[in-house]
């Protein structure tokens, strides 16, 4: 429809990009029989990178792809896959889970990725919302620690007692 319009591909180029990323994301999911999650989160952190410069390439805003896209992708993506792996691959109590989670999410990399931003930027300014959020977070991972704690410490119990 682009070329028909236009005689170029502009436009079009972002949504055949997007599409074929999740194509290759999802591939590993559809197609193997072990590991799925954690294979499509590799994919995924490869095929994001040339993504991304595509993006770049055609919005011609500066370089912006090495000092803040892929610091704050390969973050999220780390910190991702982690918590997939904590869920999927351990035998932790889903609390406890949810609250390290909360906390690599929530607290870590909501400071790293405000930490990327600022640098990108050039200007250091206090950002309330930073802040709220990740006292939130950690609020919310002490509870759900607390109860994880409190859950796994009654199953002791009952398994001692039966």
């Amino acid at each position: 429809m682009n070329y028909c319009i236009d005689q170029a591909f502009t436009w079009s180029i972002y949504p055949l990009a997007s599409l074929f990323l999740c194509f290759l994301v999802l591939i590993p999911i559809f197609f193997l029989k072990k590991h799925r999650i954690l294979a499509a989160h590799g994919v995924l952190l490869i095929a994001l990178i040339p993504y991304l410069f595509i993006i770049e390439r055609m919005v011609m805003a500066g370089s912006w792809v090495i000092p803040l896209a892929l610091p704050v992708a390969l973050l999220s993506i780390g910190v991702s896959a982690i918590i997939v792996w904590l869920v999927l691959y351990t035998r932790i109590n889903r609390f406890i889970a949810m609250a390290i989670a909360f906390f690599l999410s929530g607290v870590c990399v909501n400071l790293a990725i405000n930490e990327i931003v600022v640098n990108f930027v050039g200007e250091r300014t206090s950002n309330i919302s930073v802040i709220i959020t990740s006292l939130c977070f950690a609020a919310a991972a002490i509870v759900l620690l607390i109860i994880g704690c409190a859950q796994r410490k009654k199953q002791g119990a009952k398994s001692k007692a039966g």
